[in-house]
């Protein structure tokens, strides 16, 4: 009786304990990245100057590559500017050399939406920087 009792119960660790992979690719900057929209907000002083959006126009793009390339395509449909890139801990730094780099921080990463965010202030004035992209 005790061996059927254990059985019993190693039975039903063992079936309740498997469980299904998750199959959902894990997100990744990796990719072709259509630009929806870029809001800019300049203020100083805490007042408003510009506050200005941008949107998207069909062929606007940034493709990620796997060996760290940004590429950068216009809504012409001619690639335009290719930057090195880096991706680590929510912040994407973007260079086109040592000293021209812009740093965003990534608000959004899923399988189909990116969103970036960058903020800087230089003698009292603030600009922020907001860029939505999709696949």
């Amino acid at each position: 009786m005790k061996k059927i009792i254990l059985f019993s119960i190693l039975t039903s660790v063992i079936l309740f304990s498997c469980s299904k992979k998750d199959t959902t690719p894990t997100p990744t900057i990796v990719g072709k990245w259509n630009l929806n929209k870029e809001v800019y907000t300049v203020s100083q002083l805490g007042t408003i100057l510009l506050n200005d959006t941008i949107l998207g126009t069909q062929g606007e793009y940034v493709n990620f590559t796997n060996s760290g390339l940004a590429i950068h395509n216009d809504a012409s449909g001619t690639n335009g500017d290719t930057s090195n890139y880096t991706f680590s801990n929510n912040k994407l730094t973007i260079s086109s050399s040592p000293v021209d780099f812009s740093v965003f921080n990534v608000t959004t990463l899923s399988n189909n939406q990116l969103n970036l965010y960058a903020d800087s202030t230089d003698s009292g004035t603030r600009t922020q920087l907001w860029i939505y992209f999709s696949k």
